[in-house]
């Protein structure tokens, strides 16, 4: 929604970008993520870009390469016999032993699981 400026003077300036977005954070804190309630997969798709360093506005070309930091597992369950929509009815996957949270740091660009939170995720 804003458009961003070069330094008038031709200093650097260094791009941090992470998807999704979140008001009011600074690039000096850590970005707290949790995977406790999974209901809206925007909100899980958690992305950075790499860290670029030392733009000025002599190569003012910004390209952001974003990389997934979160693994999506999908379970494709099959029946033996092939009627799996009667006999999988009520069935459900519990991964075990994952950190529900953890943080974005952005000056190592890395996103720690907080192990204290490792726990049982049902769907």
């Amino acid at each position: 929604e804003e458009t961003i400026y070069f330094p008038k003077d031709g200093s650097e300036v260094d791009f941090l970008a992470y998807s999704p977005y979140r008001k009011n954070f600074k690039a000096t804190e850590k970005l707290p993520l949790t995977l406790a309630v999974q209901t809206s997969q925007s909100e899980l798709d958690f992305m950075t870009a790499e860290h670029l360093e030392g733009t000025t506005k002599e190569t003012p070309n910004v390209k952001l390469r974003f990389y997934h930091r979160l693994t999506k597992l999908i379970f494709n369950l099959k029946t033996e016999t092939g009627d799996d929509a009667v006999r999988l009815i009520g069935s459900k996957i519990t991964v075990t032993g994952m950190p529900l949270s953890g943080d974005f740091h952005p000056e190592n660009k890395t996103v720690m699981a907080d192990a204290a939170t490792v726990g049982d995720n049902c769907r």
